[in-house]
């Protein structure tokens, strides 16, 4: 049985984000000093390493396992998404403007349809 194309288009959504943070994950675990560098931080303490290793690998797998969580639970999907877009936002002042039922439409991995 096929799903709706809407919802390919959310599961191929949900994936492909699922892949940049595994690749996010990987990358702050295997090469602390290259995500570093990332934000032009030179050198990096051993206590500096770990906190790129917990903060960017360790939120990267995290996230991945949310998304897969997200493309098999259909029920959780929404609150699932939002989360991890409210998690990975720039700022907090931005969370209202990505649960306005505008934006939802916008992004259709939001929108409850």
């Amino acid at each position: 049985m096929w799903a709706a194309p809407n919802s390919i288009l959310k599961i191929c959504m949900l994936v492909l984000a699922a892949l940049f943070f595994l690749v996010m994950g990987i990358a702050g675990f295997i090469a602390p000093a290259f995500v570093a560098r990332q934000f032009q931080v030179k050198d990096l303490t051993i206590t500096g390493r770990n906190e790129v290793r917990a903060v960017y690998g360790g939120f990267g797998v995290a996230t991945v396992v949310a998304l897969v969580c997200a493309v098999f639970d259909t029920g959780a999907r929404n609150g699932i998404t939002f989360a991890v877009i409210a998690a990975s936002s720039s700022s907090t002042p931005s969370l209202p403007a990505i649960s306005s039922p505008q934006i939802c439409r916008c992004w259709p991995i939001l929108d409850p349809r």
